[in-house]
């Protein structure tokens, strides 16, 4: 049997869980079926600690020494219990491939806490097969220890149950779309719109007065929905507290990971603007799914200076990909190359 091992995630309306959640639903569709560790069942300590050590159970008595699992990383658990899990259910299958979301010990701390990398190291080590989001994640997992084979994903799927088709007649625009948590991302807070670029935002904010009258604030949309509100526009991938730069441990870890608002805006049907240095940004200048930046200020001038032509070549380019993201072609290309030769 081949299954995907999910833990149990919240139920919220935002894009924090739709990844995994794509990923269930396009690997169901290979042949995969769905598990789940309940790591959040229970309504108090002693009721979820207890509720895990079922699942564990429960999970190391399905999983056969022949089959494939496929492990949505990381577990968010206890390190008591996400080790369980590894040890009990994980390593007694025959092909285990692990699909890396996050890597904490880069997202959470610069430099990374010694300790925390080597455990999460230790962790991808009981996998055959890591699949990690670009190049920039692929060289650095081998650089502090990761052994295991490397297949690179190059961007998140993204399902949407429409499909935005915009015609190459129109005029470029000068809309820049940005979705996501708005407090967090503070950059947000300086973006004026003008006649050359209009901003539109969309997510939770914890304080909308903060935002210039010139921005359009659209509020939140479920992740399912959102792309049919992005058209007509640029979908802008940044983070941090300044326009002319990504700083602090966002930026850090930007230069790592393919943030999933990239497959949003590209399922979308728009074409993405991203920090030059951030880790997918090769991947969407190889493709011409866009432009890569080093500061928001250059965005007037840059698309200014894009041609109609090059222009159509970069919608025909996200119009291609876009299909591609909506029928789950990245991870499923992806894990079939993890299950080769295993």
């Amino acid at each position: 049997m081949k299954y995907v091992v999910s833990h149990a995630l919240p139920d919220k309306q935002d894009a924090s869980v739709k990844a995994h959640t794509d990923i269930d639903r396009f690997l169901s569709a290979e042949g995969f079926k769905t598990l789940t560790f309940a790591t959040r069942s229970g309504n108090n300590k002693l009721s979820r600690q207890f509720n895990r050590l079922r699942s564990i159970s429960n999970l190391a008595k399905i999983v056969q020494p022949a089959d494939t699992l496929v492990v949505q990383y990381p577990i968010y658990s206890s390190d008591l219990d996400t080790d369980r899990f590894y040890q009990r259910v994980i390593v007694q299958a025959a092909h285990k491939i692990a699909i890396v979301h996050d890597l904490p010990f880069l997202r959470d701390s610069f430099p990374p806490v010694e300790s925390d990398l080597k455990k999460e190291v230790a962790r991808l080590n009981l996998f055959d097969v890591v699949i990690v989001h670009n190049e920039a994640m692929k060289q650095k997992l081998s650089e502090v220890g990761l052994k295991a084979r490397i297949v690179i994903l190059g961007l998140f799927d993204y399902y949407s149950p429409t499909i935005n088709e915009q015609p190459h007649t129109k005029a470029i625009s000068g809309k820049i779309l940005f979705a996501g948590n708005l407090t967090k991302s503070k950059f947000v807070t300086s973006l004026k719109s003008d006649k050359l670029v209009q901003y539109h935002l969309w997510g939770g904010i914890a304080d909308e007065s903060a935002l210039d009258a010139s921005v359009d604030y659209h509020g939140i949309v479920p992740s399912d929905e959102l792309p049919q509100y992005l058209t007509n526009g640029w979908g802008l991938v940044w983070d941090g507290e300044a326009t002319d730069s990504v700083t602090g441990l966002g930026g850090e870890y930007l230069r790592y990971i393919d943030p999933h608002k990239t497959s949003l805006y590209i399922s979308a049907g728009v074409p993405v603007i991203v920090w030059k240095k951030a880790g997918v940004a090769k991947f969407i200048e190889d493709n011409n799914l866009g432009m890569a930046i080093d500061s928001i200020d250059e965005i007037p001038e840059r698309i200014q200076n894009l041609s109609q032509q090059q222009y159509a070549a970069i919608m025909d380019s996200v119009q291609n990909m876009q299909q591609r993201l909506i029928d789950g072609s990245m991870i499923k290309t992806a894990v079939r190359a993890a299950e080769k030769n295993q």
